[in-house]
Order: structure tokens, then sequence, then C-alpha cells
């Protein structure tokens, strides 16, 4: 199961629009403020991004964010949907608007610059599967298999 929540470049962002336990279509941005901030700091809503999701993530800096698509079982392949937080449209530096990655059970997204590295667990439950992919070049850029003590 993913957490559809990511906390990024000063930003909060949470799912809205939950259609059943764990998937989402809606996201909801709001500014970090310090405890004793007084009034309500800049958010943003997304009711409907137009696809079922597991899990966000996200670079405001690059105005980007990136959705795991729902997946039909554990084993199949899953879609990475990138997309600009202000319109939701295809993001204009991206090679693709999504790819499709067979790292299986994506349990976890992270985002560094034109990198993003999505990892899951590895065939036997035993080990973790990192792949690291360039995102406005749609290229893998590395693979590795982590063992679990």
């Amino acid at each position: 199961m993913l957490n559809p929540l990511q906390i990024c470049d000063g930003l909060w962002a949470r799912s809205s629009h939950s259609v059943a336990f764990g998937k989402c279509r809606g996201i909801f941005y709001e500014e970090l403020l310090p405890p004793t901030g007084h009034g309500k700091g800049w958010n943003y809503r997304l009711p409907d991004v137009g696809i079922t999701y597991e899990y966000i993530s996200f670079l405001a800096s690059y105005d980007l964010q990136v959705f795991v698509e729902e997946q039909g079982s554990p084993q199949n392949s899953q879609k990475l949907h990138f997309r600009t937080i202000s319109t939701n449209e295809p993001h204009p530096l991206a090679a693709l608007a999504f790819f499709e990655t067979s790292t299986p059970r994506i349990n976890r997204i992270l985002l560094y610059e034109n990198h993003v590295a999505v990892i899951g667990n590895g065939p036997e439950d035993t080990s973790s599967l990192a792949s690291v992919w360039d995102w406005t070049l749609g290229r893998l850029a590395m693979v590795s298999m982590v063992g679990n003590p």
C-alpha cells in the first residue's frame, strides 16, 4: 500500500477525492507555515487529476508532479505520469507524458532535478529494486538490487 502524500520545497501535498482505500483522483497543495504563523498560506487544489493514482511525488521548483497510476496487480508494470502542478498538463520538459516501469510494487519515488528514482520490492520480496530515470530524456540511468539484511 502506497501513501499519497509528500513534503518538498516548503509545500505539503496530500491526496483528496479518495475513490478507494489508498486510491485517489485529486490532490491538495498547501504552503508549510511555522506554528506561530497567522492566517493562511498559499494553497491549491486539483479536484480531479484525470487518473486514479496510488502515490504522488513533486518538485515545486520544477512545477513537476509525478503520479503512480493505480495498478491492476502487484506484478504488473506501473505508469508514472509527469505533469505540471500549475496546469496538470504533461510537463513540457518531460521526454514522455508518462512511462511504464517494470519495477514491481512501487513503494517510494524520489525526485532530484531531472532524475526520478523508483523503488519497489524485488522478485522474492527479500530485496528492493531501484531504477533511476532521467525524466527529461526518457532514459534509464541506473538499476540496483539491494538485499535486505
